[in-house]
């Protein structure tokens, strides 16, 4: 039958579009914000336009369902409602899944130093990276450690032909690096070493190696010693080559670098100290600790007992647009240790909180963080609390 007169069409309202990244997979779908301004809804309809294969719907009738994704990319969601009228209105919104970091081996990482590879016009305004001109010099400075403290460490790279840029808006949604690392590259057509130089031989270390192209499709292989890890840079945004538990050899690391088409890519790399015990939980990484998995002082963080004290209570946790919020209640004037870490269990701060006796609220400033899921660590000498967070990058 026809509408009745006057009949307005209902407006679907979905929600705004999210990331998730995995080994999350799901994600709530919540079209109870969807309204009639003359009527009711009376009918909801959800469905996948478009993203890659393996996604499902929980259920596509309900005002409410959950999306299961398996492979990585962007996936368009249409809400559609009816009203009593039979009038019908669409909304789309856009689910993210992001690859899962890779969850080091037990170790704590202590310092950290990130280096950009670039053009020597346009470097990487981040305090916690350090920008290296390779056309202007084969050999770094002294690079800083992401505290800004000076290191002992340079590198030397074997070979250089020039720069290419992928341009200042490539890669928004790298999870691999910062998206500015991936603008520039070094490239030759020539297999190159990079040399790290300064080492501590009594440590471990874990290399990073970042690399992307946008419109040429090749392979970089990296190797140390006798392993290799080889990366498509053609439009990469997530992947890296990573080495774990390398140790020095008279202070050096030597990285080969190798072409596997015409052309081989360096962005940049990391160096991050592997060394010592972690604190660990019953699932290992501190990055996997629930919340039920609270432990009684900071001094023994691998106490499996969990205790009941209601004295820290976190009401709200949000990170976006690098800007962490936290609003809280404590049972007392107290000292909190605050930190952030990644799935990969690297900590992105690491400080401590004064808490006033009731409701607390407070901001701090979280650089290099992309979009994807991180962990907020509170822990105090009566709670330890770690709850996950979705970073969103506006």
């Amino acid at each position: 039958p026809p509408p009745p007169p006057g009949n307005q069409p209902p407006v679907a309202d979905a929600g705004s579009n999210n990331t998730i990244q995995l080994p999350v997979n799901k994600i709530f779908l919540d079209g109870r914000q969807s309204s009639d301004p003359d009527g009711s809804i009376t009918t909801y309809k959800w469905s996948v336009l478009n993203g890659p294969s393996g996604s499902s719907l929980l259920t596509s009738t309900e005002d409410t369902t959950s999306l299961a994704l398996i492979n990585v990319g962007d996936y368009t969601i249409r809400l559609t409602v009816t009203d009593n009228g039979g009038l019908t209105s669409s909304v789309d919104i856009i689910i993210t899944l992001l690859a899962s970091q890779v969850v080091l081996p037990p170790g704590t990482y202590g310092k950290e130093i990130h280096v950009n590879i670039y053009d020597g016009k346009t470097p990487y305004n981040s305090s916690q990276w350090n920008n290296w001109n390779v056309g202007s010099s084969l050999t770094s400075s002294k690079f800083s450690y992401e505290d800004n403290s000076s290191s002992g460490i340079n590198a030397y790279i074997s070979g250089h032909q020039r720069i290419v840029d992928n341009g200042s808006n490539y890669a928004p949604g790298a999870t691999s690096c910062p998206p500015p690392v991936l603008q520039f590259n070094s490239i030759t057509t020539s297999d190159r070493d990079l040399i790290i130089y300064g080492l501590d031989n009594t440590k471990k270390y874990r290399i990073e190696l970042y690399a992307s192209r946008a419109n040429i499709v090749n392979d970089t292989r990296f190797t140390i010693g006798n392993v290799s890890d080889t990366i498509n840079v053609y439009n990469n945004v997530n992947d890296y080559a990573k080495f774990d538990n390398i140790i020095p050899s008279g202070g050096i690391i030597t990285v080969g670098i190798l072409r596997l088409n015409e052309w081989q890519y360096l962005a940049g790399f990391s160096i991050i100290e592997q060394s010592g015990s972690i604190l660990t939980s019953p699932a290992t990484n501190p990055a996997l600790i629930t919340e039920a998995n609270k432990t009684s002082s900071p001094a023994s963080l691998d106490n499996t007992n969990p205790v009941s004290d209601k004295i820290l209570n976190a009401d709200f946790i949000s990170l976006q647009n690098s800007m962490l919020t936290v609003k809280m209640n404590s049972g007392k004037q107290q000292i909190m240790s605050l930190s952030i870490v990644d799935a990969s269990g690297r900590t992105f701060l690491r400080t401590n909180v004064t808490l006033q006796k009731g409701y607390n609220t407070f901001n701090k400033f979280i650089p290099r963080v992309t979009k994807g899921i991180y962990y907020i660590k509170l822990l105090t000498n009566n709670n330890f609390i770690v709850k996950p967070v979705m970073s969103g990058i506006n």
